[in-house]
């Protein structure tokens, strides 16, 4: 097993996981949106356009943690 130090990343691979965690947090909040107040929803529904989604089209990786979620209070 290759130390961290020779660890290669996998753009590819990269971003395959990128797309599928976003969609994955798409269907979670779509799955919860029933339950959510409308202020809520818009405020998740800008978050995911505004950051999620760029986060997971940013092909150069830049930022390798995921956005945190919005603090809803």
């Amino acid at each position: 097993m290759p130390n961290l130090s020779e660890y290669q990343p996998n753009p590819e691979h990269e971003e395959r996981y990128r797309r599928g965690y976003a969609h994955g947090i798409r269907a979670a909040l779509d799955g919860l949106a029933p339950l959510l107040s409308e202020p809520i929803k818009q405020k998740l529904d800008v978050w995911f356009a505004n950051e999620l989604s760029l986060w997971a089209r940013d092909k150069s990786q830049s930022e390798w943690f995921a956005p945190d979620f919005p603090k809803l209070d």
